[in-house]
């Protein structure tokens, strides 16, 4: 009975000590590995970048026109292409009638659009600008069949006079960048995000803290425009130059953004200015220059030598 209990004590002693082997094994090879990491790092480069600061402009456009009726009733076909088209004053818009039809006329040189919105006579500068409120969102523009049938005195299209500036009011974001701009009286702009840049002019301008109101005038005026009313811009502040680094290439050290820079066999740790970009990118404005060798996982990286190759 105290052989089977002494050769038990020795089978766990000696279980212990294996189990002591491996543990002390896993942590000599866990000290050995960060070790190694730390001396030999990924690494990875800095690469030109230029980043071109935009910010949302929502707004409504808004133009003159004027509610083109017809005074005979009938069947209405259109003398302009299905969306709408340019016509000099005294062009044939469109014929109405059953077997003797009569022709209507442009008023007055501008573009004929075969539709309407359900805002005409609605939205003005004034009713816009006044107060704090959201801007409304519009429907967009319902056209005329061809062939349709109207009443006596009923809506054929709405003209638009031309030329005219194209209005816009609408909120954005105050940076101070944008503030520079406005300074100038010229803000860039643009529709969407491949869409070449227009110069629009500034018109009013109201400050509301981080927001600001705006009045413009654009340097553009298509006849698809005036599909809809309520409009989505990006402005253009600004565009820096700089390089771009995986974001996990970047930490904060002390409250202050840096990386470990590699320099011959040595990294040290720099300080540097920038931006989180989309990607998983970071964009860096001051502190590195195109070509330089950084650590790519900044969080297991420390000063001192280092074995690239």
């Amino acid at each position: 009975m105290n052989f089977n209990f002494g050769e038990k004590r020795k089978a766990v002693a000696y279980g212990v000590m294996v189990l002591c082997f491996i543990t002390a094994a896993i942590w000599v090879y866990g000290l050995w590995w960060r070790n190694y990491e730390v001396t030999h790092p990924r690494i990875t480069q800095a690469v030109p970048h230029s980043y071109e600061e935009e910010m949302p402009f929502s707004g409504m456009l808004l133009w003159e026109e004027i509610i083109v009726t017809t005074p005979v009733g009938g069947n209405v076909a259109y003398t302009v292409p299905e969306s709408g088209g340019r016509v000099s004053q005294g062009d044939v818009i469109a014929t109405v009638g059953e077997e003797s039809r009569q022709q209507l006329r442009a008023p007055l040189t501008g573009y004929f659009v075969p539709g309407l919105d359900g805002f005409e006579g609605r939205l003005s500068y004034q009713s816009l600008w006044a107060g704090e409120d959201r801007i409304p969102q519009t429907p967009e523009l319902s056209l005329f069949s061809m062939g349709h049938t109207a009443e006596r005195g009923g809506f054929i299209g709405k003209l638009i006079p031309m030329p005219q500036e194209l209005r816009a009011v609408g909120y954005a974001d105050l940076t101070p960048a944008l503030d520079k701009q406005l300074k100038r009286g010229l803000i860039s702009l643009r529709r969407g995000p491949k869409d070449p840049l227009y110069q629009a002019e500034v018109r009013v301008v109201r400050k509301m803290g981080h927001r600001v109101k705006l009045y413009l005038s654009l340097p553009f005026f298509p006849v698809n425009i005036v599909k809809k009313r309520s409009v989505s811009y990006l402005i253009s502040t600004e565009e820096h130059v700089g390089v771009s680094i995986p974001q996990s290439a970047v930490i904060s050290r002390e409250g202050k953004l840096g990386v470990f820079i590699v320099e011959g066999n040595y990294a040290r740790f720099k300080e540097v200015k920038g931006i989180p970009l989309t990607d998983h990118l970071f964009f860096i404005t001051s502190g590195l220059q195109p070509g330089n060798i950084v650590i790519l996982k900044a969080d297991h990286a420390r000063e001192g030598r280092v074995e690239l190759w």
